[in-house]
């Protein structure tokens, strides 16, 4: 889902966060937040769980994450 990626990207520079930040935080890999990240074919998406803690660290909702909430 681009959307998502964009919007993910988006949303943890305006956190001011690396990408290893926000995959510490997360308690992940960093290869697996790039792939997150990523508009290629390496592009791959969070289960549920993981989706909504991305969201609460990045102070959002998961609707804005996903580009469904456009307040």
């Amino acid at each position: 889902m681009i959307i998502f990626a964009k919007n993910l990207k988006r949303e943890r520079e305006l956190n001011n966060l690396t990408q290893q930040q926000i995959a510490d935080k997360l308690g992940i890999p960093i290869r697996s937040y790039q792939n997150y990240e990523s508009l290629g074919t390496n592009h791959c998406e969070p289960d549920q769980r993981l989706l909504l803690k991305i969201a609460k660290e990045l102070n959002i909702t998961v609707s804005e994450l996903l580009g469904e909430d456009n307040s």
